[in-house]
């Protein structure tokens, strides 16, 4: 696999962590404004869902950078 391809993999794994996250994030204040108490897997998901972006962005920038350094 050249670069391009790994990059565009990780910028899907990306987005796939900011969507689980803003689900997660999205329940928890349904819960939060109707008093229910939410499971601990809910939260356990929204930090998954965080990492998984916020690991994944870098990594986007990180290859970037190294196939081209003009890349921001």
């Amino acid at each position: 696999m050249d670069m391009v391809k790994i990059r565009t993999l990780f910028t899907y794994f990306a987005l796939i962590g900011f969507v689980i996250a803003i689900v997660s994030l999205s329940v928890l204040l349904y819960n939060a404004i109707t008093g229910q108490v939410a499971p601990l897997a809910l939260e356990l998901s929204l930090l998954v869902g965080v990492f998984t972006f916020l690991i994944c962005t870098g990594l986007t920038i990180i290859i970037g950078n190294v196939e081209d350094p003009s890349y921001q």
